[in-house]
């Protein structure tokens, strides 16, 4: 595994994009010189960078972030953060221009981070917490052989997010999921098919994560999905 999944890039366009909370993290450098890492979210963000702004960034793989930024995971929730305030200024220099250069890759990776690894058990509780039929954090302590609050304190300190939250998250964009891949199911439908108790439970989940009623977001659903931590 490497903390990196993927580069980035966008030009920022005139109309304002509501961007959802997604169990990640990114680097992000702009045309305009400043670079900062975002936090993992656990609500919506309408961020309105500069017209004809371009940015190029780099997803931080949710496992990693703290071993990567070398400090509590939480402290990045909901939070913007200057990248000179979290690395050595050697280490955020070539970071950006690896970023800007468009060559970032798992080399780049092991030189910047050559100590970073995740924990195998934060890995194994957030792919399972984000799969499809994600089983509750008291099953996956009992399968873990661990007392309920152990993953709990495990996993916030490594992605910022408490096991609950990364569920309803990832949960949440099933949803989003379900609806773009096909328009003719109901509220009701997508919500018992995604692991909802009701519809009532689908409604609160969306207006908590995204500001929105399920109509409205699902009308939304595929630019939203696509939506840039930008």
């Amino acid at each position: 595994m490497a903390p990196i999944t993927h580069l980035r890039e966008q030009r920022v366009g005139t109309e304002v994009t509501r961007v959802l909370p997604d169990n990640q993290s990114d680097i992000i450098v702009s045309s305009h010189g400043q670079a900062w890492i975002i936090g993992p979210a656990t609500g919506a963000d309408l961020p309105m960078p500069e017209a004809g702004t371009t940015l190029k960034g780099l997803r931080i793989d949710t496992a990693w972030l703290s071993t990567i930024v070398g400090v509590h995971a939480a402290e990045l929730t909901d939070r913007r953060i200057p990248l000179d305030d979290l690395f050595p200024a050697p280490t955020a220099h070539r970071l950006v221009d690896a970023l800007w250069a468009e060559q970032f890759d798992r080399e780049p990776a092991e030189l910047l981070w050559p100590e970073a690894t995740a924990d195998n058990r934060v890995t194994y509780t957030v792919a399972a917490l984000t799969s499809r039929l994600a089983p509750t954090v008291g099953e996956l302590s009992d399968i873990m052989g661990l007392s309920p609050r152990h993953p709990r304190r495990l996993v916030e300190q490594h992605t910022g997010l408490t096991p609950k939250t990364i569920q309803q998250v990832a949960r949440l964009h099933h949803a989003i999921r379900g609806a773009t891949t096909d328009d003719r199911a109901g509220i009701a439908q997508i919500a018992a098919s995604t692991g909802y108790s009701d519809q009532a439970h689908l409604g609160r989940d969306v207006r908590r994560f995204s500001g929105l009623t399920p109509a409205a977001l699902f009308e939304h659903a595929s630019p939203l999905v696509m939506a840039e931590k930008f």
